[in-house]
């Protein structure tokens, strides 16, 4: 047997899983993966927002008929708006030690385990 690798996660996407480099890529692949306006007829349909609440507002907002009903382009176990709400929560005090924060860590945990079979997966940020 050889040695195992590590894979170090340094940035997460916690809402589909994709791992970055940096904290600013990571940042930027929110912002237009998942907090884009693409509702048909918006007048700032493909504008960027800051954060799924900045996203939710806009379409309250301007479309009131049409309500975001989950964050875009999301798993569907990490799609609930409850749940990004409180990841920018999360994110925004520093905390990591909440439940349900450890329950997606632990789902995207398993989902890189089964991409890298071979590697042991550590995350270098706090995981609670």
């Amino acid at each position: 047997m050889g040695r195992t690798k590590v894979l170090i996660v340094t940035a997460l996407c916690l809402y589909c899983g994709r791992l970055f480099k940096t904290k600013e890529g990571l940042e930027l692949h929110q912002r237009a993966r998942h907090f884009r306006c693409s509702t048909p007829g918006c007048p700032r349909r493909g504008q960027r927002f800051k954060s799924v609440s900045a996203l939710h507002a806009h379409c309250l907002k301007i479309h009131p008929d049409k309500p975001l009903l989950y964050v875009p382009n999301a798993y569907r176990a990490c799609s609930s708006l409850g749940i990004a709400r409180l990841l920018e929560f999360l994110e925004g005090t520093g905390s990591s030690s909440n439940e349900l924060y450890a329950q997606i860590l632990a789902f995207h945990r398993k989902k890189l385990e089964a991409l890298h079979p071979r590697r042991r997966i550590c995350f270098a940020f706090p995981t609670a």
